[in-house]
């Protein structure tokens, strides 16, 4: 690869204000779109996508709804009642209008060699579908908010107060946060592995430098200043991992490339097996990871 692309790929080129243009190689000029610098509304947008994610999303969305200035959630396809839910929640409790609904329908590579074997430029690639979802956040932040991720609600104004430093601040900057991993059992039991903290870069601006790329196995984000991310303080955040569901379904095979990916394998078929002894193992009760006033199912 060239220096003025491997330039370009990082951000660091000429023309860096450019609007970044993306075009499919299935030539659907619908979903053709760009990545622009603006100018975007002061704010973060939480960028969720989601499939058959219908028993973790009502209390995801809930416990950010009043935190992020919008939170756009692209459903892909699910077969589960994932975008009723989400429908109902909005119509229910969204009265800011903070929570936009959108379709891509279109089946996405998994993790590993599917990944790996589709072009980056195919409406089945996760960079594509990734950016695409970027393309659609509005604010001068997004953050990559999953919908398996639930943020403590003691921690509601602090972290509030820390994204909105973030935006004022002038020097702007891609932020690691660090999530904590829970095994949530069938029963409603929920178990974490006290080191099993993992960081890495969700809170980023929203400026064409910042965007994914394909990478070996999944998508990768790079931006300016990302190896050097800043790193937030204290775990505010739980990432849900239901031994009910299948909860590596997103990967098309199982020879993991992270140690992160595989301890979780680890971790989870420990639990789902019945093993809950251990020093290493708490133990919350599952109320703390839900908001029973707001769950459509209750």
């Amino acid at each position: 690869m060239s220096l003025l692309r491997r330039l370009r790929r990082f951000g660091l080129g000429l023309g860096q204000s450019s609007p970044v243009r993306y075009s499919n190689i299935e030539r659907l000029t619908e979903l053709d779109f760009s990545l622009t610098r603006g100018p975007h509304e002061a704010g973060v947008s939480a960028m969720m996508r989601a499939k058959n994610e219908a028993i973790k999303i009502t209390d995801s969305i809930t416990s950010i709804l009043e935190v992020f200035d919008e939170i756009i959630v692209v459903d892909n396809g699910s077969s589960d009642d994932t975008l009723a839910r989400v429908r109902s929640l909005k119509a229910a409790r969204d009265r800011n209008d903070r929570i936009k609904i959108l379709e891509y329908p279109y089946e996405i590579a998994r993790c590993g060699h599917e990944h790996f074997g589709t072009p980056a430029n195919s409406i089945h690639s996760l960079t594509y579908y990734y950016n695409w979802c970027l393309s659609q956040c509005t604010r001068s932040y997004v953050f990559k908010w999953d919908a398996d991720m639930f943020l403590d609600q003691g921690s509601v104004e602090e972290f509030s107060n820390f994204l909105g430093s973030c935006v004022a601040s002038p020097k702007k900057s891609m932020w690691k946060i660090p999530l904590q991993t829970v095994y949530r059992s069938v029963d409603d039991l929920c178990y974490l592995f006290k080191d099993e903290i993992n960081a890495e870069v969700r809170l980023f601006p929203n400026d064409p430098r910042a965007r994914f790329f394909k990478g070996r196995h999944f998508e990768i984000l790079e931006g300016p200043g990302r190896r050097q991310a800043r790193l937030h303080n204290g775990t505010q955040i739980f990432e849900i991992k239901d031994l009910g569901e299948d909860e590596f379904s997103h990967w098309s095979d199982t020879d993991f490339p992270s140690s992160k990916k595989q301890v979780e394998w680890e971790h989870f078929f420990q639990l789902k097996d019945g093993d809950v002894e251990g020093g290493a193992i708490e133990t919350l009760p599952g109320a703390r990871l839900r908001i029973e006033s707001v769950r459509t199912d209750s």
